[in-house]
């Protein structure tokens, strides 16, 4: 019988099942840009983060990754056989 996993939501505050994801709310390059930066170089939205500076732009997504949790074997690679 596989176990049942749960956390306690700290945005919601409800309990849920599986697993929480874990992610940051932008890019250490962006957080690192002043106020001042982030108004004028800086572009932010939920999935998407762009910095433009005069001789490159920085482009970030977010993404989902899938973590395998059932690793069985010297043979099976990230829970593929």
């Amino acid at each position: 019988m596989e176990e049942s996993r749960t956390y306690l939501c700290n945005k919601c505050g409800r309990e849920h099942e599986g697993w929480p994801a874990l992610a940051y709310t932008a890019p250490v390059f962006y957080d690192n840009l002043s106020e001042e930066e982030k108004q004028e170089i800086g572009e932010l939205d939920k999935d998407f983060c762009m910095i433009r500076h005069e001789d490159q732009t920085g482009s970030f997504w977010r993404r989902i990754i899938h973590a395998f949790r059932n690793i069985v074997g010297p043979r099976c690679i990230a829970g593929l056989q």
